[in-house]
């Protein structure tokens, strides 16, 4: 399990155009990809559960990924972000918010 730390840099914040590029880039994985902002928590391959997160500008995120592809999908995500601290563990320590 890979747990990425991320900040949303982009001045519109997490809106539908790129929601719906962070789907279509999930779905390209066998890997589990969940974002979690504060308590609240979205599969990243549902573009309503990621809108419902309501991540603005400067919101920090917790991106955990989980499953066969996750050093290749963890690494697309950060990419698609452009930004993170990633942590290799399942250990719940590094899941500080």
């Amino acid at each position: 399990m890979i747990y990425t730390k991320l900040v949303v840099s982009w001045r519109e914040g997490l809106h539908l155009r790129p929601a719906a590029r962070l789907v279509n880039l999930a779905k390209k994985f066998s890997s589990s990809i969940r974002i979690h902002v504060g308590e609240r928590a979205a599969d990243a391959r549902s573009i309503m559960q990621l809108l419902l997160l309501s991540a603005s500008l400067g919101t920090a995120m917790l991106i955990e990924v989980d499953g066969q592809d996750e050093t290749e999908a963890a690494s697309a995500v950060t990419e698609f972000f452009g930004n993170s601290e990633t942590t290799d563990s399942g250990s719940q320590a590094n899941r500080g918010s």
